[in-house]
């Protein structure tokens, strides 16, 4: 008799069957003493496009919303209403509410992403006073893809207007367990006034 090795990828997953995140939110809230955990997950019919122009009539992301009084569960109960796997190795962006490092502290949530084997310690992280869902939801001027974000990518913003350096996870971390160390947070908002089209005069 013969055998035959065949190779093959037998755990091949096709890419739009999961969910992939781009982005990941924490907000705590106090008065049900829960952490309210947010995904931002990518069309990526707009990542496709070689000039970064959106398609008309589609949706460049999808935000995912979950709470639990555990950071850990939060994330776990995410997963009960996503409909595709959900892989968080393209995590970019980590954006925490003033609230949740106010109340928690600033390394409340680094046991948690750095025991996770998706979560990589060079996402950029950024602090906001703004619903964490609205600054996800933003896309970028002229209907561009949301990776040309600044979320997604402050250090062109940076090199032209040099104020507070982006600072990504292992900087964080390093910084924060730094007892001499003062760690500057870059933090986002939403200006309704700066740029606006001829919709929103």
């Amino acid at each position: 008799g013969c055998l035959f090795i065949l190779p093959g990828c037998w755990d091949i997953k096709d890419i739009e069957e999961t969910n992939y995140v781009t982005a990941t939110g924490i907000d705590y809230l106090q008065k049900e003493k829960a952490y309210s955990i947010f995904a931002q997950s990518l069309n990526f019919t707009y990542l496709s496009k070689v000039e970064g122009k959106s398609p008309s009539g589609k949706k460049s992301a999808f935000v995912g919303h979950a709470t639990s009084p555990s950071l850990e569960l939060a994330f776990t109960n995410l997963y009960r209403t996503a409909q595709w796997r959900t892989s968080w190795a393209h995590t970019s962006t980590l954006l925490l509410s003033e609230k949740a490092i106010k109340e928690q502290g600033g390394l409340f949530f680094w046991d948690l992403f750095t025991r996770h084997p998706d979560f990589r310690l060079s996402m950029y992280v950024f602090g906001t006073k703004e619903p964490i869902d609205k600054m996800m939801l933003l896309e970028p001027l002229y209907g561009g893809s949301p990776r040309q974000a600044i979320l997604k990518d402050p250090e062109k913003v940076y090199r032209q207007q040099s104020e507070i350096k982006p600072i990504i996870m292992f900087d964080y971390g390093r910084q924060m367990t730094e007892p001499a160390q003062t760690v500057l947070l870059p933090s986002v908002g939403i200006d309704k006034e700066a740029w606006r089209d001829k919709d929103n005069f």
